[in-house]
């Protein structure tokens, strides 16, 4: 919690477990990202070219 004006603890929670929510999904969704991504690439595309 940032900060917190009042009495709104009530509302404060609310607000606080929709937010995890969306973060968690947010998160789902660029984990799952990232894995699709760096799944594609192999080794031999990281690696500097040998002379």
């Amino acid at each position: 919690m940032l900060f917190a004006i009042g009495n709104r603890y009530k509302i404060q929670i609310q607000v606080q477990n929709s937010v995890d929510v969306t973060l968690s999904d947010i998160m789902a969704q660029a984990e799952a990202l990232f894995i699709k991504c760096f799944g594609q690439v192999t080794l031999d595309q990281l690696a500097p070219e040998q002379e």
